[in-house]
């Protein structure tokens, strides 16, 4: 019989039922969650494997036949404290409604269609924390609604399979890897998003050097990057390379016509494979009428 109250020190997740006249009501559960909640500004996804390549003759083998059974989505705590993951809810997509679950900052989770598949092509020991079953991540593009335990919008965006959205994760052996989640970039830009691959760590080396010098060879991937610029038509092409270990920066396209006034108003049409770990960036500006234009990319770290 109740004699008092249950003292709570944790999120947990609780499940009660009642009582009376002896007969029991049916259970009812919830949890009770202790410090600081998942939201907008702490909670990212900051990977997404929508379209993995073909099952390998091994993965056949083992009766893993269909490559849609690697999928995943990575999460991360860009906040400053841990957060608690308890009914968060991942929809549209798939359904998954997160365990209770403290998430510390800089963390990394992994939410997977089928563990025995990931740690099959990927290893074990990595960070997942549940599995999405049946539901598949279309190689067309897909939207994605995360929503909080108190039912606040955490994302709410879609990713395509097209430019100016990264083309080799659609089917290229690469995932869509968030640009500077640190930075919490809007989701729903192509331009916050890069090749990636590597479901639960960062995969990428902090900036180690000083000056603006070792920062440009950091962000280009050396000292011998070439840029390339080029008139088509009415319009000004612009390419430059991105090292895609580097961590924590934001690349600013910037256009003028006089060298004074910049204005950040190219447009951004997608990436290209250059090497291993280097892609390439392009935009390209309106120029007819113009008596001059030039354009710059600017390397913000903070």
């Amino acid at each position: 019989a109740y004699n008092g109250a249950i003292p709570v020190s944790s999120t947990t997740q609780v499940t009660a039922r009642t009582l009376s006249g002896g007969e029991w009501s049916g259970p009812l559960s919830g949890s009770f969650i202790l410090g600081e909640p998942a939201s907008s500004a702490n909670f990212v996804i900051s990977e997404i494997m929508y379209h993995p390549t073909d099952s390998t003759t091994a993965e056949i083998n083992a009766g893993y036949v269909d490559e849609e059974t690697f999928e995943y989505l990575e999460f991360m705590n860009i906040g400053m404290n841990p957060i608690e993951l308890a009914d968060v809810v991942v929809s549209e997509a798939f359904d998954f409604t997160f365990p209770v679950y403290q998430l510390t900052p800089g963390e990394r989770v992994l939410v997977v269609k089928s563990q025995a598949a990931f740690e099959f092509r990927y290893g074990s020991g990595l960070p997942v924390i549940g599995e999405y079953g049946e539901s598949n991540l279309k190689n067309s593009g897909e939207r994605i609604v995360i929503t909080a335990a108190d039912l606040s919008l955490i994302r709410d965006f879609s990713y395509l399979d097209e430019a100016p959205w990264p083309l080799a994760p659609d089917g290229g052996g690469k995932s869509l890897q968030l640009v500077n989640p640190d930075g919490n970039p809007d989701h729903d830009l192509a331009l916050s998003w890069r090749s990636g691959g590597s479901p639960g760590i960062s995969g990428t080396v902090p900036f180690a050097g000083s000056g603006a010098d070792e920062l440009l060879e950091y962000a280009f991937g050396g000292s011998d990057f070439t840029p390339s610029i080029r008139v088509v038509g009415d319009d000004l092409f612009f390419q430059f390379p991105i090292n895609l270990t580097s961590e924590g920066l934001n690349f600013v396209v910037e256009t003028s016509t006089d060298l004074k006034n910049w204005a950040v108003d190219a447009r951004f049409l997608g990436e290209v494979a250059l090497s291993d770990g280097i892609t390439g960036r392009q935009f390209s500006r309106f120029a007819a009428g113009e008596d001059a234009l030039f354009m710059r990319v600017r390397v913000v770290h903070p």
